[in-house]
């Protein structure tokens, strides 16, 4: 089985993780009996007598400050106690985390934009751009074209300025550019089986008890990576 996290920083405050693809955030909204990155928050990091005393949202998140859809791998952060929580959720709601994405898109993407469309939610699980629905941003800039027998796609990387559920997603697809892997709003026509193609890659906050800035990146995943290169080398 696939470890579902992988510790990338971690002090007494807080942990920034290396959450993998396919493991759902927390329990709500998860399905009965799939693991989850708060049940392994809450056996990984918390002393048993320590949570039994907690109250209110840090316990209910199990000290998660923020989400990552079930598909999408990357950083998360993980509070270690309530002050710290509630000073990272607040940098969160204030729009004062920098976070990074990297993407690949089906098509051949302008150099750089900005995607400004509201996003509410449609039928069951799905989102879509919709008049009236909540403001939300999208900046992006492309690092690599590829064309693969006769299409092209975009590799991206993605700074969104609001946290919509599926915004990424969402975007890009309204912008026409679905995301490659993505079996909600993507395209399944691909030239090789992959998982989505989306990676949370850089948080830049400042530590809740410091007040000093932490910036913290990690490399694509092997996975992604190999099919990156696999689609740029073939002919």
């Amino acid at each position: 089985m696939i470890s579902p996290a992988r510790i990338v920083f971690e002090d007494k405050a807080l942990l920034v993780i290396e959450k993998a693809s396919g493991i759902t955030t927390t329990r709500e909204g998860a399905g009965k009996g799939s693991a989850t990155i708060q049940d392994w928050a809450e056996a990984n990091i918390f002393d048993e007598d320590f949570f039994r005393n907690q109250r209110g949202r840090f316990r209910e998140r199990s000290g998660i400050v923020h989400r990552l859809d079930k598909d999408t791998s990357g950083l998360l952060v993980i509070a270690k106690n309530q002050d710290a929580f509630a000073n990272l959720q607040k940098q969160f709601k204030e729009r004062r985390v920098e976070k990074e994405y990297l993407t690949l898109v089906d098509g051949d993407i302008p150099r750089e934009g900005s995607i400004v469309a509201p996003i509410g939610r449609g039928r069951g699980k799905y989102f879509s751009v919709r008049p009236g629905a909540r403001k939300s941003a999208t900046n992006y800039s492309l690092l690599k074209k590829i064309n693969f027998q006769g299409k092209t796609y975009s590799f991206v990387r993605v700074f969104p300025q609001t946290g919509r559920t599926h915004q990424i997603r969402v975007h890009f697809r309204y912008l026409g550019f679905p995301i490659v892997g993505d079996k909600i709003y993507g395209n399944s026509n691909l030239p090789f089986p992959v998982r989505l193609f989306l990676h949370a890659c850089r948080l830049k906050f400042l530590h809740p008890e410091t007040n000093t800035c932490l910036d913290i990146a990690i490399d694509l995943p092997r996975d992604l990576d190999r099919y990156l290169k696999k689609l740029d080398s073939s002919t």
